[in-house]
Parts: structure tokens; sequence; C-alpha cells
């Protein structure tokens, strides 16, 4: 029997080797190599994999229960490698070829190629700093700078999402304040939790790559009150780079930019909220 198996197996390999391999040659001209990028999804909503394959499980975080295990149609996600799937039925409509995100594998078919965004204006950081990093609440985008002398340069972009800046309720506007602040902590992890305007709890456990930069004060479920607000990752949404923001101040980023943040920009970096 375990012969047979085999053969069977060996048979389903050298089918996907034939059939599949000239259209992952094809498919992976269409995406960037050795570099992560943005993804924007078109027929959606789509399914977060634990491997690149329509047969593997939907991911899901015991530890981090709103965690994303599905892209909203028009969400967007940052892939960090293109992987081949791993068998025939990891092809759908002609494309074999996945991306690795921080959450799982999302099928490259249904989605289509963000460009990074672009920056307008004088570039630059305040007070000859040599790092900063820029924020456009308008475009929700950020920009990472390094100068040298009189020269900068933008060595990183990517989208964001702040502050609600406009919402039915008055009382859910939250933007992301404007002007010039400085990174004051940093937490590898943190548990952030809080009321929403019309009363509703929110508990986010487990937050990857904190990195403080202005002093407020929030309620929360104790009684008490959490300080700051942060640059950190948003493993909940997918709505990066859409006018308005969704955040209760905070710059929500992909872990992927959360964690180059963490190492960007340590304590007194400048941060230029526009």
């Amino acid at each position: 029997m375990r012969y047979l198996i085999g053969a069977i197996w060996f048979c389903e390999l050298l089918a996907m080797t034939i059939v599949a391999s000239p259209r992952l040659a094809r498919a992976a001209e269409e995406w960037p190599v050795n570099e992560v990028f943005w993804v924007e999804v078109t027929d959606g909503p789509l399914n977060i994999r634990t491997c690149p394959d329509v047969r593997c499980d939907i991911s899901v975080s015991v530890d981090r229960p709103r965690q994303i295990s599905r892209v909203r149609q028009g969400g967007r996600i940052k892939v960090l490698e293109v992987v081949a799937a791993t068998s025939p039925s990891g092809c759908v409509n002609d494309q074999c070829l996945w991306g690795r995100t921080a959450y799982g594998f999302v099928h490259l078919g249904f989605v289509k190629l963000l460009d990074d965004p672009v920056f307008f204006g004088t570039l630059g950081c305040p007070d000859s700093a040599d790092h900063c990093l820029l924020v456009d609440r308008n475009q929700q985008a950020a920009f990472f700078v390094r100068c040298s002398g009189n020269s900068c340069t933008i060595i990183r972009a990517t989208w964001i999402s702040t502050g609600r800046m406009n919402a039915p309720d008055a009382r859910d506007v939250t933007p992301t304040p404007l002007g010039l602040h400085r990174t004051t902590r940093q937490l590898a992890t943190r548990t952030m939790e809080g009321y929403e305007a019309d009363g509703d709890y929110y508990f986010l456990p487990d937050i990857h790559f904190v990195t403080y930069f202005d002093l407020v004060e929030r309620l929360n479920r104790n009684g008490g009150y959490d300080r700051g607000m942060a640059i950190h990752e948003a493993y909940w949404h997918s709505s990066f780079g859409y006018s308005g923001g969704v955040s209760h101040g905070c710059i929500n980023m992909s872990a992927d930019d959360a964690e180059f943040v963490y190492s960007f920009a340590p304590l007194g970096t400048q941060i230029v909220v526009y």
C-alpha cells in the first residue's frame, strides 16, 4: 500500500512540475523579487491560510483572537515573500503563486500589486537631524528619511492608517496630532485596551513592535489610564492607505514596517505628522 501511495504522490508531483512550471515562470514576472510589497485584494474577501494551498486551514490565532484571517475586498496586506503552491490544488485560475504575509499565505491570483506612496513637498528633517519619520495624514503614508549634510533620501515608504479624521459621531473622531513629536518609549509587545465613544470595550493583546511618540491618557477597563500614543502593528484590519484613518490616534502599520520603525527610530527620533 505504501508503494502505491508513494507512486500516486510522485505522479501528482510530476504532473505539477510539468503543467505548473510554465505558469509559475510567467506569473513570477508580475511580482517583485527579493523584496516586500503591498497588494490590494481585487476579488474578496480573501482567506489567509496556514500554507500555500487551498486545502490548508484558514489561519487563526489563539493568542490574538482579532487577528485577521481574511482580507476584505479592497483591503491591503504586505507580502514578505512570493512562494509556489505546495501541490496542484494550490493553483487557482491558472495562478500557482502565493504571498507569505505576517499572518499566513494569500493567493496572488486575487490581488493586484500596489505601488509605494510618493512623497510630495520639500524633503528634510527638522533641526538638521540625520533621520526622521514623516507621516502624511491625507495620503495615509509614512516616509523614512535619512540625511547627510544638505542631502536627504527616502529609504522606505509605506501605507499606514492614522487616527480617524471623520466619523458620523464626533466622539469617534480621534485624529493623530499634527506637528513635531519624538519617540519616548519602545516595547516589544503590548496589550492595548479602552473604550469606544459608544461605550464598547476593546481588548487587543500581544501587539508587536510598539514605539511611543506622544503622551496622552486613555481610560482602561480597570478604571485606570493608559498613557501614550504609538506606532505599532495592527493585526486586526487591512485598511492601510485609505483616507480618513481608522485608529484611535496611533499610527497603524504592517508588522514588517512596525519592526522597521523599532530599529529606525530609537528614543528621541523626530516624527513629523502633517
